[in-house]
């Protein structure tokens, strides 16, 4: 196997190929995980959960179609586009329930049954949008974690740029003492010249 932290750089370098990748996936669902490689774990341990977990068979296969191209922007978008079809039909339905001037006879139909009740149909649409939250929730968080494991992995950058800022003041302080003692010298240097004159 080669070494873990080349293949992470490649990996997070868009560079890695897959069976690269899959030694990296191998190796984060052994036990012989090193500490310093722990904080990429969950990452790698979504993949496995993610092989798991079932979705209903629409929803299922417009993610998998959607990971052909663009994963995470696509499957974002369809959530998205899910969550608000689903809050426009209830907004539709809150609309119809308002009180006109005309009795109409209001209902809705619940898994093949018609019902008049508005407090289970506001019961219905309640549970459908707490499993998209659910189901939202879920999918967004892989993407914290991976966002959490790339602020990690910028921070050696940061620590890097403000080293070289120290360093260039430093640069600078000595550049100053450097140029003040020319300075002290050259008009020592005259008025010795001058002196002899």
């Amino acid at each position: 196997m080669k070494n873990i932290d080349e293949l992470l750089n490649k990996y997070f370098q868009a560079l890695s190929a897959l069976d690269e990748e899959k030694q990296l996936k191998e190796y984060f669902s052994s036990d012989a995980v090193k500490p310093e490689h722990l904080k990429y774990k969950a990452l790698f341990g979504f993949f496995e959960k993610e092989k798991t977990e079932k979705l209903e068979p629409a929803i299922k296969d417009k993610l998998v179609k959607s990971s052909d191209s663009n994963k995470s922007k696509t499957t974002f978008r369809i959530l998205l586009s899910l969550a608000s079809g689903i809050a426009a039909a209830i907004l539709l339905f809150v609309i119809l329930q308002l009180p006109k001037h005309k009795a109409i006879e209001s209902y809705i139909v619940i898994n093949g049954q018609k019902t008049a009740n508005a407090q289970l149909a506001y019961q219905y649409a309640e549970d459908k949008i707490d499993d998209l939250a659910m189901l939202l929730s879920k999918s967004v968080a892989p993407i914290n974690q991976t966002e959490d494991v790339l602020q990690g992995s910028l921070q050696p950058i940061s620590q890097t740029e403000t080293a070289i800022e120290i360093i260039s003041n430093y640069e600078n302080d000595i550049s100053a003492i450097i140029n003040s003692s020319t300075l002290k010298n050259n008009s020592n240097g005259n008025n010795s010249n001058e002196n002899k004159h």
